[in-house]
């Protein structure tokens, strides 16, 4: 179970390296909705990992979870995000997996769920936003770089 996580962690990071590479290629000219479209993407799944990775070490959220940031400092915030979850996986243990995140979600709800579960999520929440990114690129005229995990796996 351990290498499993640790290998769709490191598949995470790739393929958020994909699409933060593949937004070179989005005009400048392109429609200002899918160019904002994209950046608040980016920045959202930057913010909502980097609040993950917080709650997950006992700290406050620290950031917003639709944050106003520049493509560059979501790009940044994004890369060092997808490095911390592959240094947390890399040295957790089977008992960590079932040890309680305790947190308050960004409505301040109280909650507690298992660090597997977490870890779970963020990496699914990632291939949902990627997802919306690859179409907004296309939406633009784009041809968005391919991210999913059975690309990653065979290179």
């Amino acid at each position: 179970m351990i290498q499993y996580l640790q290998k769709l962690a490191q598949y995470d990071a790739w393929a958020n390296e994909q699409v933060l590479a593949s937004l070179s290629t989005l005009p400048d000219g392109g429609a200002p909705s899918v160019r904002e479209k994209v950046i608040t993407l980016v920045a959202h799944l930057a913010a909502a990992k980097r609040i993950w990775l917080n709650r997950v070490h006992g700290k406050s959220a620290g950031t917003e979870v639709w944050p106003k940031l520049t493509l560059a400092a979501a790009g940044e915030l994004l890369t060092q995000a997808d490095k911390d979850l592959v240094k947390l996986t890399a040295k957790l243990t089977l008992e960590e997996l079932t040890r309680p995140v305790i947190y308050r979600t960004s409505r301040g709800q109280s909650c507690a769920n298992p660090l597997l579960d977490v870890i779970t999520h963020v990496i699914n929440h990632g291939t949902y936003h990627r997802g919306q990114l690859a179409a907004a690129l296309a939406a633009a005229g784009s041809k968005p770089v391919p991210s999913d995990y059975i690309v990653w796996v065979r290179r």
